[in-house]
């Protein structure tokens, strides 16, 4: 025969451990017991000893109720037989045996009802129902465990819902917001545009209607006592001949570091005369025109709005820097070009600046 633990071959010499309870036999390594120690063992200990699936079966609550119960069994058939042979009189005399120390815990004669009473076997019964009844405990807590573990999981899985539903709306308006902020930005880009373009419209009409018929002679001294003079010696020079100062009216402009005259003719056509006449030079130097020592240079331009003054400035300091050509104003325009056969560019706005 094999090992009953791992179905190998046993030793033919009989070297292994037998249990007498079943019958089986097992190599020492298949059980918890070491070749010496089991050879230490007596007789007796050897006879008494089990393997480990005869404790379990000998030790579940089950075998040991049948085996208690037909122990007592045995012993109630024995007591019974002595009642009746006597009579059914008299106190019962329990067998001498030492697992019976006194005979009234265990059995009783009952007058009344004529029945016996089994102690043990009612202690036994009554683990067994208290063991029900912790059973049916047991299983009620982990049922109402289970229960509110379920309506917890139930509820976090209602909350993760309604959070997953809510971030997608979410999504949804930032989409749409995002959709909305594309269109005002085109919207403020386009705008810009239209503002920009009635902006330039604004001044070319200012320009047109303000300063179509004036021009302006800057440059005279802070110090000039008589700036209507000097204006009509310039405007002589210029034309070739005296103009009467019916034909035109001033206004005086002092600056910090210099006086600047506004002369505005009668009609937009005497004044383009007059500009076409001294188409090629501009510039004036103060001591030829009034007869004097004085050095000092005095333009005259066609009269521009503020915004054009500006803008006619800050794109001289460009010409300059970057040396284009010749920059002008004609009919109110601002002409730039940077070399004398160079297509002529107009600058209407301060954003023309970043062209150049």
């Amino acid at each position: 025969m094999g090992c009953f633990g791992c179905g190998g071959n046993l030793p033919k010499n009989g070297n292994c451990v037998h249990c007498y309870e079943c019958g089986s036999d097992y190599h020492y390594k298949c059980t918890t017991l070491s070749e010496a120690s089991y050879k230490s063992m007596g007789s007796k200990k050897k006879m008494n000893w089990k393997c480990q699936d005869c404790r379990k079966s000998q030790d579940s609550p089950k075998n040991k109720s049948r085996n208690r119960s037909l122990s007592e069994s045995s012993e109630y058939d024995d007591v019974m037989d002595n009642v009746r042979s006597k009579g059914g009189k008299g106190k019962i005399k329990p067998k001498a045996d030492k697992n019976h120390d006194d005979s009234s815990e265990l059995f009783e004669s009952s007058q009344e009802d004529g029945k016996v009473k089994d102690k043990k076997y009612g202690d036994t019964k009554t683990l067994e129902n208290l063991f029900e009844k912790f059973e049916v405990k047991l299983w009620k807590k982990m049922d109402k465990k289970f229960s509110d573990m379920e309506e917890c999981l139930e509820f976090t899985s209602g909350k993760i819902d309604e959070f997953s539903k809510t971030m997608k709306e979410i999504q949804k308006k930032l989409v749409m917001v995002e959709i909305e902020n594309e269109k005002i930005k085109q919207e403020n880009v386009e705008l810009k545009t239209k503002v920009k373009s009635l902006e330039v419209g604004v001044e070319a009409n200012a320009q047109l209607l303000s300063n179509s018929n004036k021009v302006e002679i800057s440059g005279l001294p802070v110090s000039t006592v008589n700036a209507k003079d000097v204006v009509a010696k310039v405007l002589e020079k210029a034309n070739g001949e005296k103009i009467e100062e019916s034909g035109y009216e001033i206004e005086i402009k002092k600056q910090e570091k210099q006086t600047n005259v506004i002369v505005e003719f009668e009609s937009k056509i005497q004044r383009d005369k007059l500009i076409k006449k001294k188409k090629a030079e501009r510039t004036f130097k103060l001591g030829e025109i009034m007869n004097s020592s004085d050095d000092s240079l005095v333009y005259m331009n066609e009269c521009l709005t503020p915004y054009y003054t500006k803008l006619f400035m800050e794109a001289k300091k460009i010409k300059r820097d970057k040396n284009y050509a010749f920059i002008w104003v004609r009919d109110g325009k601002i002409l730039l070009k940077k070399t004398e056969q160079s297509k002529p560019m107009r600058l209407v706005c301060m954003e023309d600046l970043g062209k150049i």
